[in-house]
């Protein structure tokens, strides 16, 4: 049986990746012109795995 994956994150941590990352697309477009679509789900997902930092920041940076 599968057993459920645990976020290394909590729901804020997200919601602020996400308000960042909305932000920056209405303001820049992009901040990674030189970056994959694929980079990026693996950027994200090794930040909920507790493999990586926060993709975009954190407001204390």
């Amino acid at each position: 049986m599968n057993e459920l994956f645990q976020a290394r994150v909590t729901e804020g941590d997200i919601a602020d990746q996400l308000t960042q990352a909305e932000t920056r697309i209405d303001l820049n477009g992009t901040d990674y012109p030189d970056a994959t679509y694929e980079e990026g789900v693996l950027d994200a997902l090794k930040w909920i795995a507790g493999l990586a930092p926060a993709p975009l920041g954190t407001e204390e940076d």
